[in-house]
């Protein structure tokens, strides 16, 4: 934080004016557990198929389980909710979002298969 407030204060001067400078702290980064999320994959993929499975790419997005991993080994999954005819997948923060229900079936095999993910 120290080097934002020096060269704030560097440009505040330097145009004759002053800049208050806030930082927030915010969410802490997410990072999924090596191990676990390993082992996450070869129970999922055994169980619902490798070729079900995408791995996303990095993304730079708030999310309140980043709290967990910081206390704990965690892995952050996501559930594919969307239709295959993708004119029906809203965003879920869009007032027409709506999930393929086919989809809780997945969810509650994930659920069900979590306790063997954290053997090692």
């Amino acid at each position: 934080h120290q080097f934002f407030r020096i060269k704030a204060k560097e440009i505040g001067e330097k145009y004759g004016g002053q800049i208050l400078l806030n930082i927030s702290v915010g969410y802490p980064f997410l990072s999924n557990d090596e191990q676990l999320t390993e082992n996450w994959k070869n129970i999922l993929s055994e169980a619902n198929g490798e070729t079900n499975m995408v791995e996303l790419p990095l993304r730079m997005t708030a999310e309140d389980f980043a709290f967990y991993g910081q206390k704990i080994p965690a892995s952050f999954l996501r559930l594919g909710v969307g239709f295959e005819d993708s004119n029906f997948n809203f965003g879920v923060h869009h007032p027409k979002f709506n999930i393929d229900n086919s989809a809780l079936d997945i969810g509650m095999l994930m659920m069900t298969l979590a306790p063997y993910s954290w053997k090692n």
